[in-house]
């Protein structure tokens, strides 16, 4: 049960930094945003 919140933690993170990441991406791709659109 530890592994798993450890897991969900780690993916939570990794998701949020992949949104910021995306984020800087498309505004600097914005032709980009709608093929990216989450």
């Amino acid at each position: 049960m530890r592994k798993l919140s450890i897991l969900l933690i780690t993916s939570l993170a990794l998701l949020n930094e992949g949104i910021g990441i995306y984020s800087s991406f498309a505004g600097a791709k914005s032709h980009l945003q709608p093929v990216y659109n989450l």
